[in-house]
């Protein structure tokens, strides 16, 4: 129970009181002892800093710190104690994408259909709730079925982790064996064929004439997985309603090259975290062709090393989804004490970081 100033010295009042109410020769050794603590007390009192107590004021501030929560908390990685229901970010895959990170044991794996449906991307908020009857025994929860709900869309411009060849025609090759897929990036590039995985070949019952979604990394186009086979009916459907993917994708392609004409004008910028080494050597080459000088950190570095590259950046870069948190924290500190603009992102591509970078010299 909170006690104010004000009670502490109307106790210590009666005490005294009493004491010296009390007070004669044959307890007079007993008084002064027991005057002097009460006199301890008050001078303790007089030293101390006591807050004054706003019982209802309080109360309201907690209703509002709480309010604020379950707006923040809405979007929190959660699983139910049954793990029935799953809710968190969506990550790309090659293939396929899950919510919460893949090494979670309460992850979730979300098929193509779904990223279709819900035209995914990563960073989306997601809800995954297990589609199974009230009460029954489950003995192995990645073999259950889960409705997918898209709850928040990302407000961040995350580039691909893949690119995605649509409607493509399986070929053979005289010269070797194997089926071919064609990859045309832009409408100058010559085709570039990609081989189809002797796996993936076997899982969708593939041959020559088949018709594929097929998706690749941006960095290796030898790296790919085939995403999605047509059904010839639904086929020939889809493509009398729907534009090609690939033109959409090149549009896109396009508009980015034009992003790729400014120049940085000798602009240091310095990343901190992202493990990934051959993403952060392609954005360095984004950097250096424009004319900028790009420095990179793990944030494993020494504090006074990263300190020092910060105070002569122009503008740094955090790459959230594999640094500490106390590098991170070093990294914002002192951007905010040398005022040094910094952005926050997940993504490691080097276009996707020369349009943020832009963005923010204007």
């Amino acid at each position: 129970m909170a006690v104010n100033k004000e009670k502490i010295i109307s106790l210590v009042k009666d005490e005294l009181q009493h004491f010296i109410g009390n007070l004669s020769e044959s307890n007079l050794s007993e008084t002064v002892v027991g005057v002097r603590s009460q006199l301890d007390i008050l001078e303790a009192v007089d030293r101390a800093l006591f807050l004054e107590l706003h019982t209802n004021d309080s109360r309201n501030e907690n209703d509002t710190i709480h309010q604020e929560n379950e707006i923040v908390n809405e979007f929190e990685e959660s699983v139910s104690e049954d793990g029935l229901c799953v809710r968190g970010y969506y990550t790309q895959f090659m293939r396929g994408g899950c919510i919460l990170p893949k090494d979670d044991p309460n992850s979730v794996f979300v098929p193509e259909k779904v990223i279709r449906d819900l035209e995914l991307k990563t960073g989306d908020f997601l809800q995954a709730a297990a589609d199974i009857e009230k009460g029954a025994h489950i003995s192995n929860l990645r073999r259950v079925k889960y409705q997918f709900e898209k709850l928040k869309e990302t407000e961040e411009d995350i580039e691909d982790v893949r690119f995605v060849e649509s409607l493509s025609v399986i070929q053979k090759r005289s010269d070797l064996p194997g089926l071919y897929v064609s990859i045309t990036q832009n409408d100058n590039d010559l085709p570039f064929e990609a081989k189809i995985m002797d796996v993936d070949i076997t899982k969708f019952r593939l041959q020559e004439g088949d018709i594929i979604d097929y998706a690749y990394s941006p960095e290796n186009f030898n790296y790919g997985k085939v995403i999605w086979k047509y059904e010839m009916d639904k086929f020939v459907e889809k493509i009398a309603v729907e534009p090609k993917k690939k033109e959409i994708k090149r549009k896109k392609n396009m508009e980015m090259d034009d992003v790729s004409t400014s120049e940085l004008d000798s602009l240091r910028i310095v990343t901190v975290g992202g493990d990934n080494l051959k993403l952060h050597k392609t954005a360095k080459n984004e950097i250096e062709k424009r004319g900028g000088i790009l420095e990179y950190f793990s944030g494993n570095e020494p504090k006074e090393t990263i300190i020092s590259r910060l105070k002569i950046a122009d503008l740094v870069a955090i790459y959230t989804e594999s640094i500490s948190h106390s590098a991170m924290n070093l990294v914002k500190e002192n951007c905010k004490k040398y005022d040094i603009k910094y952005l926050c992102t997940k993504n490691i591509g080097g276009s996707v970081l020369v349009k943020k970078i832009e963005e923010m010299r204007v």
